[in-house]
């Protein structure tokens, strides 16, 4: 190991002394971060750039006349702490000007202090679905409460109130052209008069959307750019607090809807309603953090202890925000409680952001001593004692060249529009005098700073050199085994290949573009340095083009790497696969499984064999589903249709996923529901006698009628197979005698 650092050392301090050591110029020789020295002596044959570390070892180089300018701190403007309304100053001093050499740091201090009453804007941005109600009616009863505790931590204090439900459409909800159905509803102008602000509570009505999200950061947005219509004050700490049960829909989530076009960022609410709210697409979370960021707006989410984990994650992508439950058990006082604890902290906590240009942030690392700006979980806050002054130090490293002399950077306080303006002045020329015409330079050239500057038609180190090529020196100019000279890609100057751009080397024989581009285009992804086709990887990047981060940082959104439910490669987690029993099918970048509240049947169908199984107290293969069995369900959790148990007897079912593990809380109800079944069950058997008994008659009239027609034709087959003859019977009777008369119609003499 001790080998491989050494090495590491050699060749880290190799590159640098080269890095030094390949400028021909003391403006060149300055402007590198390597820290550079330039030695500015006449007629001095050596490299006349050289680190600085080299120029301490070494007792003979540039004796006398070396150039290694540092860098100074002036304050500038430098007014006193004041808490003077329109006139608050609580950063001190509130400019510097600072020059700067590349791979130099400067070192300044400024003061922080909380003005006293500082002016306080509140706005309570309440969910409007009928499932707040209970919320509201807290809320209305508390105003007063929570109006004076404001009040006794700041005697200016201006609360406002808004709604929200969600988008009114399908299939968002199902009240179309109802004014029980909206995005956003202002509904108090920020005002001292808390009565105002009871009576608008209580007149509130609520209405109903269809789907489990609602348009909360619809309404966010707008309240957050209608600057006007809330009646945001310039100077003051503005909180807006968002009280809703149920979670929210983001951007893309419109197209459901037909709604494609994305939300530009500007206020569509000057009439108290979100104008534009069937026009345009849900913000996206980084909008919602651009406007906090721009706005100086602290976010707090008060929400139920089902949708905290959803908040808590929505919180670490909005700036100044934070997530509390309005459902915790312990708080004496409700909501007044819990807003005096977070604004204590707000107030308590000093949290600086830097708010620079993203093109400055390669040139420019700001460091603080505390650190107010970038803690870990596990880092103490940043604390401020009421009353008490803050006094940091503060660190400005220039880490490259920047070729702009002048630029401002501005420290800003979480939540308060105040700064730290920091004139930054790039140290870039040398100053040495100017020497035209001078004997050094052949006469044909300028001194300056020790070096020749040749005039048109002049080149070399002491303008000796007349034209471009010196025919003697053209093979010196030729890399071994080629016969180009500078490989085509340069001149020959007095010996010397003069390269064309973005080619370098002693033959022009390294290519700048010739390493490998990242996804981004660029070459080495912009995160190293071209090594003649190498990529030379800055620190905490890997692969041939640098894409690669080293550090898992990336992949997690907490202390926990992929939400323990996959592996970091290159930046990116790759997820485990959704198990068969869970019905969700999507997860998020930090493998967290997206909500699906279209999965809710089959979820219930996956449960159902599970539940039942504890239900009869069988030895069940459950492990990722706990089970629970009561007399009675009261929990408010996901509730499944009715579940069969056996014939004609059903009972509930509800269960929810669980945020401490990979599972899900199921409970299940041991009391049956069997009375709807004995009418159909009487009907069934019925019906069931009805038609047996009809089938039994058809049957044997069927039987009986069969059987007649064979004895008929069995009778008839006999009949024809055999010959009779015809006889009298002789003891056969006639029914009539008939007697003749011998005399009838004879006369009689």
């Amino acid at each position: 190991m001790k080998i491989i650092l050494l090495i590491f050392c050699v060749f880290y301090a190799i590159k640098c002394s080269y890095s030094c050591e390949k400028h021909l110029t003391c403006e060149g020789c300055i402007r590198d971060a390597n820290q550079c020295i330039w030695c500015a002596l006449d007629n001095y044959n050596g490299p006349r750039c050289m680190t600085a570390e080299k120029y301490i070892d070494s007792k003979d180089w540039c004796i006398g006349n070396t150039i290694n300018p540092n860098s100074t701190m002036e304050i500038g403007q430098n007014k006193k702490f004041s808490s003077e309304a329109g006139h608050v100053i609580q950063i001190k001093p509130q400019s510097v000007k600072i020059k700067l050499r590349p791979g130099q740091q400067e070192n300044f201090e400024f003061s922080f202090k909380n003005a006293d009453n500082y002016p306080v804007d509140l706005y309570f941005l309440m969910d409007g679905s009928t499932t707040m109600k209970a919320m509201k009616d807290q809320t209305r009863d508390k105003s007063e409460n929570i109006y004076k505790t404001m009040k006794s931590m700041s005697t200016n204090v201006l609360i406002g109130m808004g709604t929200f439900v969600d988008k009114n459409t399908l299939p968002y909800t199902t009240l179309i052209n109802s004014s029980l159905a909206y995005s956003f509803r202002h509904r108090l102008k920020l005002t001292h008069d808390f009565k105002e602000f009871q009576n608008v509570v209580n007149s509130t009505e609520f209405g109903l959307n269809y789907d489990t999200q609602e348009g909360t950061l619809d309404a966010l947005a707008q309240v957050m750019v209608c600057n006007d219509l809330v009646g945001w004050r310039k100077e003051s700490r503005k909180i807006i607090i968002v009280l809703t049960d149920s979670t929210f829909h983001a951007a893309g989530d419109g197209g459901f809807g037909g709604i494609s076009q994305p939300f530009d960022g500007k206020c569509h609410s000057d009439s108290g309603y979100y104008s534009k709210e069937l026009e345009l697409d849900y913000p996206s979370i980084s909008i919602i953090n651009k406007l906090a960021a721009d706005e100086e707006i602290s976010v707090i989410f008060a929400v139920n202890n089902d949708n905290k984990n959803i908040y808590k994650t929505l919180t670490e992508g909005v700036s100044g925000s934070k997530c509390v439950s309005f459902e915790q058990p312990n708080v004496e006082d409700g909501m007044p409680t819990i807003l005096k604890s977070i604004y204590k902290d707000i107030t308590s906590q000093l949290k600086l952001r830097v708010n620079m240009n993203s093109e400055y942030r390669d040139y420019f690392n700001i460091s603080f001593n505390p650190d107010c700006i970038s803690r870990t979980t596990n880092s103490p806050p940043c604390k401020m004692r009421p009353g008490g002054e803050k006094k940091i130090k503060a660190t400005i490293k220039l880490l490259k060249y920047f070729p702009d002399k002048n630029i401002s950077i501005g420290l800003v306080n979480e939540g308060i529009r105040e700064e730290l303006t920091i004139n930054v002045e790039m140290i870039e020329s040398c100053g040495c005098k100017r020497e035209e015409n001078s004997s050094l330079c052949s006469s044909s050239g300028t001194k300056r700073c020790g070096i020749c500057e040749c005039n048109e038609g002049s080149t070399g180190d002491i303008c000796q050199c007349k034209g471009n090529i010196v025919s003697l020196g053209m093979d010196t100019c030729r890399q071994p085994g080629s016969n180009k000279v500078c490989n085509g890609l340069g001149d020959c100057v007095c010996g010397s290949c003069i390269c064309k751009e973005r080619f370098k080397g002693k033959f022009c024989e390294c290519n700048e573009d010739s390493c490998p581009r990242g996804e981004n285009g660029l070459i080495c992804s912009n995160l190293g340095t071209c090594d003649c086709g190498t990529c030379r990887c800055n620190d905490g990047w890997s692969r041939p083009d640098c894409s690669c981060p080293t550090s898992v940082g990336h992949c997690s959104d907490g202390d926990v790497i992929c939400n323990n439910r996959g592996k970091c490669e290159c930046g990116l987690c790759i997820c485990e696969p959704i198990s068969q029993w869970d019905a969700r099918h999507e997860q998020n970048q930090h493998c967290h499984i997206s909500p699906c509240p279209s999965c809710h049947i089959l979820q219930c169908q996956h449960l159902e064999s599970c539940a039942l199984c504890h239900l009869r107290k069988k030895k069940c293969d459950c492990s990722h589903f706990n089970v629970k069995v009561v007399s009675n369900i009261t929990e408010s959790w996901a509730k499944c249709p009715d579940v069969s148990v056996d014939v004609g007897c059903y009972t509930q079912m509800v269960y929810r996923y669980a945020s401490d593990r990979y599972g899900i809380d199921v409970i299940i109800q041991s009391e049956l529901n069997c009375a709807k079944s004995h009418l159909t069950l009487g009907g069934i058997v019925l019906v069931s006698i009805i038609l047996l008994g009809i089938l039994i008659c058809i049957i044997y009239k069927y039987i009986t009628k069969r059987r007649d027609q064979q004895e008929v034709e069995k009778f008839e087959k006999k009949l024809l197979s055999e010959n009779f003859e015809s006889h009298e019977n002789p003891n056969y009777q006639p029914a009539s005698t008939k007697f003749e008369n011998p005399t009838f119609g004879s006369e009689i003499n």
